[in-house]
């Protein structure tokens, strides 16, 4: 996959390309990165012209000026990259929350989303948290950096993506 930096709506964004084809923009789980996707990418490069940014505020893209990191703010970002790039009607795959922003895409330009997938969508509430640590409330005893300890651990052994 070649990587090329591409400003769109206000950001630099870091984005991954592969293939030729019809379009597929793949939507990495954050706080990861779009090479996240790579072998999945990979795959889907021999069919399709796949497009695998990183998200605002993950990888190598710039964050959203909103402080608050929600679905929708997200979504309009990227249907702005996928303007800027000239992809016109493209498939949306959408990793882990990544789903949440490729079914927001698709309620929001239905007409232009051909197709979309959700890989192994989270089992919480709608509206992920953004991207960085997990809330963390210091106890004098240290119990906190023993939950951050699990996140971090869950997050990177056992990711199918490492």
């Amino acid at each position: 996959m070649r990587r090329e930096y591409v400003e769109s709506g206000g950001l630099t964004w870091l984005v991954h390309v592969a293939g030729e084809g019809a379009p597929l923009l793949m939507l990495h789980r954050p706080p990861f990165s779009g090479a996240s996707l790579q072998s999945l990418a990979e795959h889907a490069a021999r069919r399709f012209l796949v497009v695998a940014p990183d998200l605002p505020g993950c990888g190598g893209t710039g964050a959203l000026a909103e402080a608050a990191w929600r679905v929708e703010d997200c979504a309009l970002a990227c249907i702005a990259l996928a303007d800027d790039l000239g992809l016109g009607r493209f498939a949306v795959a959408g990793e882990g929350e990544g789903g949440y922003v490729a079914l927001a895409m698709a309620r929001t330009i239905p007409d232009r989303v051909t197709a979309v997938a959700v890989i192994a969508p989270p089992a919480g509430p709608a509206e992920p948290p953004g991207p960085g640590l997990p809330d963390a409330q210091p106890h004098w005893d240290g119990r906190h950096l023993a939950g951050l300890w699990a996140w971090l651990r869950e997050s990177a052994c056992f990711s199918p993506w490492h």
